[in-house]
């Protein structure tokens, strides 16, 4: 509704009722985490990006702190130690999950922008068997669920890390010295090897031969540098005991620090 002022130009006036109840009214959907009344219809709504150089690094910078929080444990060490077992055989799962999640994570934040929806709505609406929810969003709380384990690893990870670094009491420095159950007993089989005493041993080449006394040796003087410690492991190793992995400190309480932090 609309009138004129004294130079005769019109001025909006208060909204008609009538004529605003006989606007159409966008259906609301139930999905939808914005009320209608409160959606951003203003083009000043709308923030700008950043063309600066300062701009984008304060826009850029968050993010790749989440990223870099949330990439960083399962391709540093489950992709290498799978690497170091498997080898080059299983690079196509490498290259599989990585277009997976690239274009997961496009397509979801794509929903979200265009439709309003949180990424949760957005699964909720997958066709499939429902139980009060979709049964794709009681996939993501087990994994959820799962994660928790992950992250008492991660922080036991870095627990290590920091107990090796900036040892405290310094017994986890010392435990991870002393050589492991498999190394001492990978030794024991290679001496059998190569003295010719191991049972079904099958020849060797002199390349082989070489490599693994050399191997041997690397190995001999690691527990030399052990003084007593190496003499005794490996002397229990040659009657078939072998020590229990020590308890040790360090690790946890930097672990739990971590965790306060």
């Amino acid at each position: 509704m609309q009138s004129d002022d004294d130079s005769g130009h019109s001025v909006p006036g208060p909204e008609d009722p009538a004529s605003s109840a006989s606007r159409p009214v966008r259906p609301v959907d139930p999905h939808d985490t914005v009320p209608p009344s409160m959606e951003a219809t203003q083009p000043g709504d709308v923030i700008p990006a950043p063309t600066s150089f300062g701009g984008i690094l304060a826009r850029l910078g968050p993010g790749l702190i989440i990223a870099g929080s949330i990439v960083g444990s399962g391709e540093l060490i489950a992709t290498t130690k799978t690497g170091a077992q498997a080898g080059i055989s299983l690079l196509w799962l490498i290259v599989i999950g990585c277009l997976i999640k690239v274009f997961v994570q496009i397509e979801l934040g794509r929903f979200t922008i265009s439709h309003g929806e949180t990424t949760l709505a957005a699964l909720d609406q997958v066709p499939g068997p429902r139980l009060r929810v979709n049964w794709l969003v009681w996939f993501w709380v087990l994994t959820v669920l799962a994660s928790l384990g992950q992250l008492g690893g991660i922080v036991g990870g870095v627990g290590q890390a920091m107990a090796i670094t900036w040892p405290v009491t310094g017994d986890y420095r010392a435990a991870i010295e002393m050589p492991s159950q498999a190394e001492l007993q990978r030794y024991l089989n290679w001496e059998k090897q190569i003295d010719g005493t191991a049972d079904n041993s099958s020849p060797i080449s002199d390349r082989q031969r070489e490599r693994i006394e050399r191997g041997q040796q690397l190995f001999e003087a690691k527990l030399e540098s052990l003084g007593e410690r190496g003499s005794t492991a490996l002397a229990q190793a040659r009657k078939g005991t072998f020590a229990e992995d020590p308890y040790t400190r360090d690790d946890k309480i930097w672990a739990v620090l971590v965790s306060v932090v």
